[in-house]
């Protein structure tokens, strides 16, 4: 990062298409001079309609911000010519330590016709695409990517607007990465967010792409979360290539929510993954999807999993505004919680919050939440009722009596009502008791407060 003393300065990109980056002619607006030399890390770039720059092979850029105006398309070329073998490839880093905006048009990162991939590509601020319709971004197809060598960290949020594409892993094509190669893309999320309606965040171009979207703070800023409303899908899946889409939860707990409400692609073909996975490790994901947009594993290793509505907002049963979650396998391995509204108040899995499952297995400890809404219960009304929280084909491998159940009501933990799960093909909670008076709320969290004061005195 550039010293806290370095003045921030504004350039643009003056040089004609597939210019080196480090030999470009550069316009210094805030010194009102050309520049020869690149642009370091405190310097805010600008590219338009005719800036294509070209990213030498080892010659890494490290830029304070980056904006993208553009009535067409622009790309930021990594490699022309001929196809690099494995050794001679030296690709380059691309580092901004604030936001990447694009503000109109299209932007083509590490991927074109004849390029290759960064090696890694670094945001300290927001990744935002703000216009356009299909932006790209493309890694080494050689390089062995992990959880601890990401090809993609945003600080920030990715914000996609409502009708924008982002393809997060492009994966080359036919000129660019041989028949039959992988990029294995390992991308790190402070947030993601949909902008003003549904967006599009597609896997792989025309050759094979498995990417892993991990949601988690990089050590630097808090974790952001956001709601993404939209579609996640592979986008040439049709011609025959395989795709794979992996999300990992591992935020922190106490951190920001993450919302995910997923439909299926209407763009036409088979968009679905091979192979489409969820995984909780910390933090707290909220997630909608259909039978058409369901996962083929769930994985519970911690955090907490929240069975979210079709859009944000209040719930109205008017709307159909269930909740929904579809899975082929969900596998139990470490103390997790799901929540789910029950605010329907009937026993109909068409009026509540409910997961689809195929198989359910694993030992580890489960935790049912179940949020009761003053709007739809009264304060002190007698409840004698059952929720139908999972529709099961196979429960064999779970034991549900070990289950814990947990009732919210108006945002607060009670007791005073006896919850309690049960299965006989499908997954209940039985709630018998009173709903609490607001005042009896406050007792007990008034109580629980004092317990705690006087157990800190005491120590």
């Amino acid at each position: 990062m550039f010293s806290a003393f370095s003045q921030e300065e504004d350039w643009g990109f003056n040089s004609g298409n597939d210019t080196e980056w480090n030999n470009a002619n550069w316009w210094n607006s805030t010194k009102g001079q050309s520049e020869t030399t690149p642009p370091g890390e405190n310097v805010n770039v600008t590219l338009n309609n005719n800036a294509n720059p070209l990213v030498s092979l080892g010659q890494n850029v490290h830029i304070n911000s980056l904006q993208v105006w553009t009535a067409g398309w622009i790309t930021m070329n990594t490699f022309t010519g001929d196809k690099p073998d494995k050794d001679s490839y030296k690709a380059p880093t691309l580092t901004i330590n604030k936001d990447l905006t694009s503000n109109s048009g299209n932007l083509i990162i590490g991927s074109n016709v004849s390029t290759r991939g960064f090696q890694s590509i670094n945001i300290g601020g927001d990744l935002n695409y703000l216009s356009g319709s299909d932006h790209k971004l493309s890694y080494n197809p050689f390089a062995e990517y992990g959880e601890s060598n990401l090809s993609l960290s945003v600080g920030g949020s990715l914000n996609i607007s409502e009708g924008v594409r982002l393809n997060i892993n492009a994966a080359g094509n036919s000129n660019t990465v041989k028949s039959g190669d992988s990029v294995n893309a390992y991308v790190r999320l402070g947030g993601l967010s949909s902008v003003g309606g549904n967006a599009y965040l597609s896997n792989n171009d025309a050759d094979a792409a498995s990417t892993t979207i991990i949601f988690a703070s990089d050590g630097k800023s808090a974790f952001k979360g956001g709601d993404f409303s939209g579609y996640i899908t592979s986008w040439y899946q049709d011609s025959g290539v395989t795709s794979d889409m992996s999300i990992i939860m591992n935020a922190g707990e106490g951190s920001a929510k993450q919302f995910l409400r997923l439909f299926i692609s209407d763009a036409g073909g088979d968009q679905n993954f091979d192979n489409f996975t969820l995984e909780t490790r910390s933090g707290h994901i909220g997630v909608y999807n259909t039978g058409t947009s369901k996962f083929d594993k769930v994985t519970l290793n911690g955090g907490t999993l929240e069975v979210a509505y079709i859009r944000a907002g209040t719930h109205d049963p008017s709307q159909d505004e269930m909740g929904f979650i579809y899975a082929d396998k969900l596998e139990i391995n470490a103390a997790s919680q799901i929540i789910f509204d029950v605010s329907g108040g009937a026993s109909s899995m068409y009026e509540n919050d409910v997961m689809h499952v195929g198989e359910v297995s694993g030992d580890g400890q489960l935790t049912l939440v179940v949020e009761l809404d003053a709007n739809y219960f009264t304060d002190g009304q007698s409840l004698n009722e059952s929720f139908n929280l999972f529709s099961i084909t196979d429960a064999n491998n779970y034991d549900w009596a070990s289950a814990l159940v947990k009732v919210m009501y108006n945002g607060s933990e009670v007791s005073g009502l006896s919850a309690l799960a049960r299965y006989d093909g499908s997954v209940w909670v039985d709630l018998v008791g009173v709903v609490p008076e607001p005042a009896a709320v406050a007792a007990i969290i008034g109580a629980a407060a004092l317990a705690f004061a006087v157990w800190r005195k005491r120590k």
